[in-house]
């Protein structure tokens, strides 16, 4: 499934709680006192802890479909552990006819005290060997989609390498149905980090490994985990994943990270509601399909009392957090579209906001000469409005979003008529790969082979692939990696469209106009 065939509620805002931290609050009379509560807030999503062989009931279900919230099932089990095959069959199918979408089983296989007996090193395949088949039961109860089990952020065994060879067992053992449906459950709670803490993972952080981030370095520990697991969904499953937060969020006296204050009750009012500002807006990726504030609510006693946000009778607690984001401005997501402008860096230091299209129009004839085939042009505008309304999205200089040498994109103010003209003819085309814009990285000439990726870089990207090239017998000029211009112009030359080009040397690539129809031409 690409990302705009997964389902969303209506009025999507993105924003999400996680419900008590139990199974015995299931009965009508809650949701009647927190059903409100839940709309206040701008809620689209609630993840509900469920019993495999006792499920949430449907009225419940449908109580939160008829708010327009959008139902997480967590089936828990104290342990992980072989569950009942029939009592499985039963319940999945018991959520299915109830209106549920989203189910995960399991919870932080990657720590020690979930196990009854600790696996060791062959974690990954003992919890493959019990979720796979309970995955695949899942996902042939439509219209069920199951999500991969949420991870501890690091974690007894790293959660970066359990996720990617988890992601690897299931890719060679799954079925299609499964694999195309599948998405992946998180825990990416903010810790007392700043929110964009590991932002643009392994490739903005090249020196930091599982267990190692060095001094002055950033990991994944943070509420951007989302873009370091997706990294890894695209390298073992060959398209991106639909990241659904389980839980995630500040803890009130979080004080994790020596380097910045702790969480008071300011900052964890700032944190969510800046967590539900941006994914409403659009900031947080199409993927992220949700935040899951841990706790709605919990009763007294509870281990988990001191993170909740409400006392069971509806008394606020975290007083400060629901006020700000009862008063957030609530607005429903839309899918990703280009953006207008771009934030450029200039080489005496200043930065100008343009529109996009007038900076791709400053681009292309640094990029390619002018005299180029018109075919070639194209693809070149095509390639540098990608680079750029990415980089909007993933600032390449601090807060700008690119410079104006090869460190970005080659840029100056003087335009060609002919270029302009092919920028002009492919006016907001764009390349994504997952619904995702993708880094549409570009060369002078190859030698009749454009390069893997990690070959070059860290990140396996599945576009970029190694092709062979037109631009045959010449030597390397450049990485090696995406589209080589050389070979851009030789295919124009022999006849071959935009689209045609861009597709050759960035593989599985959607090359599509803002409204996400097809550029074909």
């Amino acid at each position: 499934m690409d990302l705009a065939s997964y389902p969303r509620p209506a009025t999507d805002t993105g924003i999400g709680f996680h419900w008590f931290p139990d199974t015995q609050h299931e009965d009508r009379a809650w949701l009647k006192r927190f059903g409100p509560v839940l709309k206040t807030l701008g809620a689209s999503w609630l993840t509900l802890p469920s019993g495999v062989s006792n499920p949430v009931p449907e009225h419940f279900i449908a109580g939160l479909r008829d708010r327009a919230i959008e139902p997480v099932v967590h089936l828990w089990t104290p342990f992980v552990a072989p569950v009942a095959e029939a009592d499985l069959a039963r319940t999945a199918r018991h959520l299915a006819d109830a209106g549920v979408r989203y189910v995960f089983i399991y919870d932080r296989p990657n720590q020690m005290g979930q196990w009854t007996k600790w696996p060791g090193d062959s974690a990954p395949e003992a919890f493959m060997d019990l979720a796979l088949p309970a995955l695949e039961a899942l996902a042939r109860e439509e219209p069920l989609i199951p999500l991969l089990s949420p991870l501890q952020p690091g974690g007894d065994y790293h959660d970066l390498r359990f996720l990617d060879r988890c992601l690897e067992i299931l890719a060679a053992k799954a079925s299609a149905n499964l694999k195309d449906k599948l998405g992946i459950a998180i825990h990416n709670f903010t810790s007392n980090k700043p929110l964009t803490w590991g932002h643009g993972a392994s490739q903005a952080w090249p020196a930091t490994r599982p267990g190692v981030c060095p001094e002055g370095s950033e990991d994944h520990t943070g509420y951007c985990l989302h873009e370091w697991y997706q990294e890894i969904a695209l390298r073992r499953l060959g398209r991106a994943a639909l990241m659904v937060a389980a839980a995630n969020g500040p803890i009130l006296g979080d004080r994790a990270h020596t380097a910045h204050p702790p969480v008071d009750a300011a900052r964890h009012a700032a944190y969510a509601a800046e967590m539900a500002r941006s994914i409403m807006a659009g900031e947080s990726p199409y993927y992220l399909a949700n935040t899951a504030f841990w706790l709605l609510a919990a009763e007294d006693g509870d281990p988990f009392a001191a993170n909740r946000w409400y006392k069971p009778d509806g008394t606020p607690v975290l007083r400060e957090t629901i006020q700000a984001l009862a008063d957030l401005p609530k607005r429903a997501r839309t899918v990703p579209s280009v953006p207008a402008t771009v934030s450029v860096l200039l080489e005496d230091g200043s930065t100008v906001t343009m529109e996009l299209e007038d900076y791709v129009k400053g681009c292309v004839p640094r990029e390619l000469p002018a005299s180029s085939p018109m075919e070639a042009l194209k693809a070149q505008a095509i390639a540098a409005r990608t680079f750029a309304a990415r980089a909007v999205r993933q600032p390449r200089h601090g807060a700008t979003a690119v410079c104006t040498t090869s460190h970005c994109q080659n840029w100056s103010p003087k335009h060609s008529a002919r270029s302009d003209k092919a920028v002009d003819e492919t006016r907001g085309v764009v390349l994504t790969f997952g619904d995702e814009l993708i880094g549409a990285y570009y060369f002078a000439h190859c030698d009749g082979h454009t390069r893997n990726s990690e070959e070059v870089w860290r990140a396996a990207l599945p576009y970029c692939r190694s092709v062979p090239c037109i631009c045959g017998n010449v030597k390397m000029y450049g990485h090696g990696v995406g589209m080589c211009q050389e070979g851009a112009i030789r295919m124009a030359q022999q006849g071959a469209l935009a689209h045609e080009i861009l597709t050759h040397y960035y593989r599985g690539v959607r090359v599509q106009r803002a409204d996400g129809t097809p550029f074909t031409e």
